[in-house]
């Protein structure tokens, strides 16, 4: 199993480029993906809900780091991400600069899933076009016996 430090571990292709990508890049404050991009004005919105105020200034601050970066994935599905990451770095004066990303590990991990559940399917299963209809015990049982081997191999129930 693979396992990932987080969101941007996997953008950079993995944990050992995320740790050089770090070693390089010390005075990044931040590393942006299109989610983090879309969300950054939330960060203290729940704080402030309760009561706290999560002042996000001050705390890069007192960083002393002086960029963002902006981990150019290949995807497009958010719009204006260079936008955002642009609007993160004037509300915080920071210096944007742009870093390679990709798919390769997230796209690797789900084939390797895909394949897994594929193994996993009975043999024997009836097929159900034509002997019967899908609520009959005969279709439906190794349907459910493919989500209970999942959800055993994932979650160790």
């Amino acid at each position: 199993m693979i396992i990932f430090d987080d969101c941007i571990a996997l953008a950079l292709g993995g944990n050992e480029n995320y740790d050089r990508t770090l070693a390089e890049h010390q005075d990044v404050a931040l590393f942006m993906t299109p989610m983090c991009a879309s969300n950054w004005m939330e960060l203290g919105r729940e704080d402030a809900a309760s009561g706290k105020r999560l002042d996000l200034g001050a705390m890069l601050k007192g960083t002393g780091m002086k960029k963002v970066a902006r981990i150019d994935t290949g995807l497009c599905f958010e719009p204006g991400f260079r936008e955002k990451v642009d609007g993160f770095a004037r509300e915080f004066g920071l210096e944007r600069i742009e870093l390679p990303g990709g798919t390769a590990v997230a796209e690797g991990c789900y084939e390797r899933a895909k394949s897994r559940l594929s193994a996993a399917r009975p043999r024997s299963a009836p097929s159900c076009r034509r002997s019967c209809s899908f609520n009959s015990k005969g279709c439906l049982e190794p349907v459910l016996a493919i989500c209970r081997m999942t959800r055993k191999k994932f979650l160790g129930d």
